[in-house]
């Protein structure tokens, strides 16, 4: 009986041996990204995968090859890291264009804005009635503008820099309204 116990013990460990064995290192996400971010040595981390077959995840010896590069969409914590979860830059799809908003409260919803929710760009009356816009009152400048990413005005500010995707042909008029101060954002669902 101790003979059979000793030879379970070494068959045990020769399987949990061959089991470690076809295991592979590789990079998963140690703390969340959004689209647009770019990738960090801090979001990475080197977890071990089993496999029958190669997979498309990079390995995390390769960590250098990630580092630098942008989200292509958002990822939780703990996602395994594939090279075509990322670009060398930001992404637009052609006929869009993004444009970039320095926007204080009042300006965007109080709720939490987060890249690839839809707004709507509103330009707002001009307050001095001094510029004669077309039309009376405010105008939708784009009714289904994709936040493309988000961050603080600076450290001292309670604003956000807002970087939307529009169509191209609106990214001028939208531009031209930003710089005068005469942009709301309207958080609308997504279908």
């Amino acid at each position: 009986s101790g003979l059979v116990v000793v030879l379970a013990g070494a068959l045990f460990g020769a399987v949990t041996l061959a089991r470690v064995a076809d295991r592979v290192p590789v990079l998963a996400l140690a703390q969340p990204i959004e689209r647009g971010e770019t990738l960090t040595d801090d979001h990475l981390r080197a977890v071990h995968v089993a496999s029958d077959e190669p997979l498309p995840l990079v390995a995390a010896a390769d960590r250098d090859l990630l580092v630098g590069l942008t989200a292509i969409g958002p990822m939780p914590a703990g996602s395994l890291l594939a090279r075509d979860h990322f670009s060398d830059g930001p992404q637009v799809a052609a006929g869009f264009s993004v444009v970039g908003l320095a926007l204080q409260p009042g300006e965007y919803p109080i709720a939490s804005l987060a890249p690839g929710d839809h707004v709507e760009v509103i330009r707002t009356p001009d307050p001095t009635g001094a510029r004669s816009d077309s039309g009376v009152g405010a105008a939708v400048l784009a009714d289904d503008a994709e936040v493309f990413s988000i961050g603080p005005l600076s450290d001292t500010s309670t604003g956000l820099m807002v970087s939307l995707t529009v169509p191209h042909d609106t990214g001028p008029a939208i531009a031209s309204a930003a710089a005068e101060g005469r942009i709301r954002l309207v958080l609308v669902p997504t279908s």
